[in-house]
């Protein structure tokens, strides 16, 4: 099984998949993921539930640690909350030649929680893959702000700890912000400031610089298993801008 950077998609019956996000390191046959590298994520548009969907664009969690075993090349394991209890169980899923897959698995929410309001004791399919590191320009158009049709661009470094270091610039008509990313402070999650990958999402945090002034904004992401595409969500001055960004 490769370390480094996982997702995992469990799709139950409804078809509306959640996504398990994981740095994972892999040593004599198991797995594992601490709290600052785990997380889950789900689109918001996702109709999990009858009232609707359960976030502008898309959702990230965190509080999640994971980890299991690769046994006779089917891995099964669990991802749970800090101290072991677990909210999801996965059991069987089949081990590429490559060490970069999986397939075949299931999983199993426990009976005392939800996932995204999935109901408890639900079951469902498994896969998985490696997912690529998070770096390169990336560029497009983001929409929703105040400003107009944003023109964004920002380049994008990943460390070998997950943390990101990013520049770019934000164009809205008469107006161009200069963006600045790095992944200071103490890694504790990548929801409370910590700017960094996990798995296959991306949150950070950066300041703007203008002719107008200064200002911070927050970001999220999730992009594809090869890093060619990143959907993201940008609060800011302008307010909420979504888009999608390809690499260059």
């Amino acid at each position: 099984m490769q370390a480094g950077q996982w997702e995992f998609v469990l799709t139950p019956p409804g078809g509306y998949p959640v996504y398990l996000e994981a740095n994972l390191t892999f040593s004599f046959g198991n797995f594992n993921s601490t709290v600052p590298n785990t997380a889950d994520f789900v689109y918001g548009n996702s109709p999990v539930v009858a009232a609707g969907p359960v976030g502008p664009s898309f959702q990230i969690d965190s509080n999640l640690e994971a980890n299991g075993s690769l046994t006779n090349g089917l891995l099964a394991g669990s991802f749970a909350t800090p101290g072991g209890l677990d909210i999801i169980t996965l059991s069987n899923a089949n081990m590429a030649s490559t060490g970069q897959s999986v397939s075949g698995g299931s999983y199993t929410i426990a009976s005392t929680f939800t996932i995204f309001y999935y109901p408890a004791n639900s079951s469902g399919t498994l896969t998985g893959y490696v997912v690529s590191p998070l770096n390169g320009t990336y560029s497009g158009i983001l929409t929703g702000g105040s400003a107009g049709a944003d023109k964004f661009t920002i380049q994008v470094t990943q460390d070998s700890n997950f943390g990101i270091t990013a520049s770019g610039t934000s164009s809205v008509p008469g107006v161009v912000t200069n963006l600045s990313i790095s992944p200071s402070g103490s890694p504790t999650d990548n929801l409370n400031g910590y700017s960094n990958v996990i798995g296959a999402t991306v949150s950070a945090r950066g300041t703007a610089s203008s002719l107008n002034g200064n200002s911070t904004f927050s970001v999220s992401g999730h992009f594809n298993a090869s890093g060619s595409q990143l959907q993201i969500e940008l609060f800011g001055n302008s307010g909420t801008e979504t888009g999608t960004l390809t690499k260059q």
